[in-house]
C-alpha cells in the first residue's frame, strides 16, 4: 500500500459532506455487517478500520504525519457513522458482556438497506439529520 494512502482517503473523504461521506460508509459497512459471522458483535472502531487504509503492518511503523492523518480521517469517518444512527440507517445495540460490562455493536436497518438499494443514502441522512 502507498505510504501516501492515508493522507489522499484524508483528502477525500474531507472534501465530501457529511451525508456523503456517511452513504459512501454504509456501502461498506453494511455489507460488512451482512457477511460477518453470527458470532460477530460489530463496533463501531471495527466497522471505521474497514475504510482506513493502513500502510505499514504496526502502527509504530507509521510516520507521524500518517497518525496525525490516520487520527483525522477515524474523526471524519466517526462523524458519518454517528450521522448513519442517527438517520436510522443502523441500529445500535448494547448487550452485557461477560465481565458485566456494557457491549455496543451495530446491525444494518431496514430503512439503511433500503436506501442502499435505491441509492439515495445521502439524501435520506441529509434529510433526517437534526439542524
Amino acid at each position: 500500500m502507498s505510504p501516501d494512502a492515508l493522507a489522499i482517503a484524508l483528502e477525500y473523504f474531507a472534501g465530501l459532506t457529511v451525508p456523503q461521506r456517511a452513504a459512501e460508509l454504509l456501502e461498506t459497512i453494511a455489507t460488512a455487517i451482512v457477511r460477518a459471522p453470527a458470532s460477530w458483535a460489530p463496533q463501531m472502531n471495527h466497522l471505521l478500520e474497514l475504510q482506513i487504509p493502513m500502510p505499514a503492518k504496526h502502527w509504530s511503523d507509521l510516520s507521524e504525519r500518517q497518525r496525525a492523518d490516520h487520527a483525522r480521517l477515524e474523526l471524519l469517518l466517526a462523524e458519518a457513522f454517528q450521522a448513519l444512527v442517527l438517520a436510522r440507517m443502523l441500529i445500535r445495540r448494547e448487550t452485557m458482556g461477560p465481565q458485566g460490562g456494557t457491549i455496543v455493536s451495530y446491525a444494518n436497518s431496514p430503512d439503511g438497506r433500503a436506501a442502499l438499494e435505491r441509492g439515495d443514502a445521502a439524501e435520506v441522512v441529509a434529510r433526517r439529520l437534526p439542524d
